[in-house]
């Protein structure tokens, strides 16, 4: 058979290939090298250009006209969800940046809940984006952007809320990375890492909504410059 892209499953070991007519997807068990052929549904003709798996029964296709659909193993059925410029996947979730960079949609495919975040109208267009670990204090995940006015903006991914947007230097590279609960910026040949701080570890005022963006706690900051 033929093939037009592939991906693997890392949390269950299969590797997951899409066939080149986009009309068959193969399942490959990478331990008993068992093979499943599946259905892809209607996928529209655009040719597939990117393709994910997610939450262990899920995969995503990006085709060439920035269209997204998502695949469910379970029944097999194909979604087409809104068009994107911009996908990041982390655990059970999916983040879209529309094509107009002006709406962030984020889906929890574990407990199926769809959100919608705004871009305000002069943040130009989405350059960075990155998803933070699970807060273990108070369970929730945060989306970081950059977009082209050199702003970094905060979401709550359970609510789609705009936590805050702060601007951090003028030089500040689109870049964004997460290691455990450090966020990683660039800025000219620095590289900035902030420590995402629980909300409930520090003492807040009232007129604060997160911590990580009080001036007195959140910027614990290291620089590295490479030469």
């Amino acid at each position: 058979m033929d093939c037009c892209i592939s991906t693997i499953a890392f949390n269950d070991d299969r590797l997951f290939v899409l066939s080149k007519d986009q009309n068959n997807i193969i399942e490959f068990n990478l331990i008993n090298h068992t093979i499943i052929n599946r259905s892809a549904g209607q996928l529209n003709s655009s040719k597939i250009i990117q393709m994910y798996s997610i939450a262990c029964d899920h995969l995503v296709f990006h085709n060439h006209d920035k269209q997204i659909y998502l695949w469910q193993k379970e029944n097999q059925r194909l979604e087409q969800l809104e068009d994107a410029l911009h996908i990041k996947i982390k655990d059970n979730l999916l983040v879209l940046v529309s094509t107009n960079n002006k709406t962030i949609v984020l889906y929890d495919l574990q407990v199926k809940s769809r959100q919608i975040g705004q871009l305000d109208d002069n943040a130009g267009q989405c350059e960075a984006l990155c998803l933070s670990n699970m807060n273990r204090i108070d369970k929730e995940q945060y989306l970081f952007l950059i977009c082209s006015d050199r702003l970094l903006r905060m979401y709550r991914v359970s609510t789609g809320e705009q936590m805050v947007k702060i601007f951090i230097n003028t030089n500040l590279y689109p870049f964004l990375g997460i290691i455990n609960d450090r966020l990683l910026l660039k800025i000219d040949n620095h590289l900035c890492i902030i420590q995402i701080i629980d909300r409930k570890s520090t003492v807040r005022s009232t007129d604060v909504k997160c911590s990580l963006f009080e001036q007195t706690y959140w910027l614990r900051c290291h620089d590295y410059h490479f030469a």
